[in-house]
């Protein structure tokens, strides 16, 4: 999990660049919050990737499209729960 870390740590432009098309730009009031769970998502991502894979090459499109959806899963979640409160 530490390469994961480090992978996340040196790939800031990845992730800045996912939430830019979720439409999570600096000035959002959750971009940090949200900045900080892909982060975490991607270290997850490039462990699974490698412990799976065993794969030797970068593949950054890969970890974008798998990161992006991770995330929408996400918002989607917590919209969700969002609305059954809102209901009940």
């Amino acid at each position: 999990m530490k390469r994961g870390f480090e992978y996340a740590l040196k790939n800031n432009g990845l992730i800045y660049g996912v939430l830019a098309q979720l439409n999570y730009k600096v000035g959002h009031p959750d971009f940090e919050d949200m900045f900080e769970e892909a982060r975490i998502l991607l270290a997850e991502i490039y462990t699974e990737y490698y412990r799976k894979e065993n794969a030797k090459e970068e593949c950054g499109s890969y970890m974008f499209q798998k990161l992006k959806w991770r995330l929408l899963d996400k918002l989607r979640q917590k919209k969700r729960k969002q609305v059954e409160v809102c209901f009940s």
